[in-house]
């Protein structure tokens, strides 16, 4: 579990950091963020 907490503070850096400098790019990867928030979100829950 520790894992995907890492995983989710990489990508919330990465899309601050250099998702900027191109709407569409930015766009992108906001929604995978949010999706994967989601998952891990659920994840939580389950108590896994």
């Amino acid at each position: 579990m520790p894992v995907l907490f890492y995983l989710y503070v990489y990508l919330y850096v990465y899309l601050h950091r250099y998702a900027g400098r191109s709407s569409l790019k930015q766009a992108g990867l906001r929604y995978c963020f949010v999706e994967f928030r989601e998952f891990l979100e659920i994840q939580l829950l389950r108590g896994v």
